[in-house]
């Protein structure tokens, strides 16, 4: 893939399965696994290998030579910027401006600054014609606004507007990252509950602009003062978690739960084991058939297991049916634009693989 700006041309590799940027005509780039944004880039001429440092929404802020021909700034910092809510480098919070922040070599500024990166905010590659290119359409930081048009804008309302009019907030204001509608099992006998069910869920509003879908398949056991007065009960429900991506979901999680009749609500957490960060949510339930319902409060483990649709031909119909779940849901217990990313992706965005 090429493309060119003033009589410039410049050559990219994308991982399109991940929506990862390899190579530039300037740079190698290195992922750690699950990073949306190199964590390495490797000068192609000089052979400098340089730390990039991302705050909690995927913005560059921070360029650590490691190794560079310049020795006397290995391990140092040769280049920082902060930014204003739309994207703005400037200084720090409230100062002048900051033309180029961690994308230009050097400013006006910061005439120190031997080193720069083309990613910038929002986990988004910064064009040469200073427009931040998101996977699925150009942002511009001047004007807080995307430059062309969100192909779904019948059902966002927001033909240009980036995160809801809320950058602050567009990660999601709740922390809460990841949205699935559930069918499952439950049964409960006096002190014991156990059962399982699948959730189809998919990243929304997280500084992953991927889009991922796909099944969450659990089992789960739990004990405490909880009666069941019938038979097994199917339920439907919705589950939100802060996860950013659905592998975060994988594995054993410890939950609480509380039922009363047809009506089921689940927290629960993994407790953040060695080497990996603190997953939560919660969830809520109705039970199709009732029986007689159940009673009471009980604490448990679970263990999940993910089916992730990476193939368009699956993918593309699964988020078809969860946009039409989330139209139905009355409850916009996410904020913002329903089944809309933070990015303003479009959810048909792997038609083009």
């Amino acid at each position: 893939m090429t493309s060119s700006n003033n009589g410039t041309t410049n050559a990219f590799i994308w991982d399109t399965s991940a929506s990862q940027l390899l190579a530039d005509s300037t740079h190698d780039y290195v992922y750690l696994q699950g990073s949306v944004t190199p964590d390495l880039q490797i000068n192609l001429t000089t052979g400098t290998v340089d730390l990039l440092i991302q705050d909690q929404n995927a913005n560059t802020r921070g360029v650590v030579q490691v190794i560079g021909a310049t020795s006397s700034v290995n391990r140092a910092l040769v280049n920082y910027t902060d930014y204003d809510a739309y994207g703005n480098a400037i200084r720090a919070q409230g100062q002048a401006a900051e033309p180029g922040g961690v994308t230009t070599q050097e400013t006006a500024l910061n005439t120190n600054y031997v080193d720069s990166t083309p990613f910038g905010y929002g986990s988004g590659y910064t064009d040469p014609s200073g427009l931040v290119y998101l996977v699925h359409r150009y942002y511009d930081p001047t004007t807080g606004q995307f430059v062309s048009q969100d192909p779904l804008v019948d059902q966002t309302a927001s033909p240009y507007g980036y995160a809801g009019g809320n950058p602050v907030g567009g990660v999601d204001p709740l922390g809460l990252n990841t949205l699935g509608y559930c069918l499952s099992i439950q049964m409960a006998l006096v002190g014991v509950s156990f059962g399982g069910g699948a959730c189809l869920n998919r990243t929304r509003d997280a500084p992953d602009p991927r889009d991922d879908i796909g099944l969450t398949w659990t089992l789960n056991l739990a004990g405490g003062p909880i009666v069941g007065l019938g038979p097994p009960g199917v339920s439907v429900g919705i589950e939100v978690s802060n996860a950013h991506y659905l592998t975060d979901l994988k594995g054993f999680f410890w939950f609480a739960m509380y039922a009363f009749g047809s009506f089921q609500m689940v927290v629960f957490s993994n407790l953040a084991p060695p080497g990996k960060k603190l997953i939560y949510g919660v969830a809520f339930s109705l039970a199709v058939e009732p029986g007689g319902g159940t009673y009471g409060a009980a604490v448990g483990t679970s263990f999940t297991v993910l089916t992730k649709f990476n193939s368009p031909l699956v993918a593309n119909p699964a988020r078809w049916l969860w946009d039409g779940l989330n139209h139905a849901n009355p409850l916009d217990i996410v904020g913002g634009e329903k089944g809309a990313l933070r990015t303003g992706a479009t959810h048909l965005k792997d038609i083009h693989k």
